[in-house]
């Protein structure tokens, strides 16, 4: 247990050292534009996991701790969006479409609506002081 936690967490360090590179790469020859960093690693991250689930889907095998390290650690620092795309995908094969639907409209809606209703009231507390 202990080695897939060190597994995790040092594919983590490394997914969220790229995110942070590539939103430097990003901001010195496009500065401003910082949701051009996070579409980068949003899409680079879904096409790496993609390619992966198909290849353990079909015949490659990796250990546990490799899997790990990639696919939980490596791209959920990288990009939580892979593991999303990753999640409706297992979701669609195994509840089918509406279920899936259902998981998109949730997270997208709710995770925005929790954003913006936690940023206007801290923003509306913060104004009172």
């Amino acid at each position: 247990m202990l080695f897939m936690i060190l597994s995790v967490g040092a594919g983590g360090a490394l997914g969220a050292i790229a995110r942070y590179l590539v939103g430097v790469m990003v901001s010195h020859y496009i500065p401003h534009h910082s949701w051009i960093a996070t579409l980068s690693v949003n899409i680079t991250g879904c096409f790496i996991m993609g390619a992966i689930a198909a290849m353990l889907a079909e015949t490659a095998t990796l250990s546990p701790a490799v899997e790990s390290f990639v696919m939980i650690g490596f791209l959920g620092a990288l990009t939580t969006f892979s593991s999303f795309a990753l999640d409706f995908h297992m979701l669609s094969e195994k509840q089918g479409f509406m279920a899936s639907a259902g998981y998109l409209m949730a997270s997208v809606g709710l995770s925005l609506s929790m954003f913006f209703a936690s940023f206007w009231l801290f923003r509306s507390t913060g104004e009172q002081q």
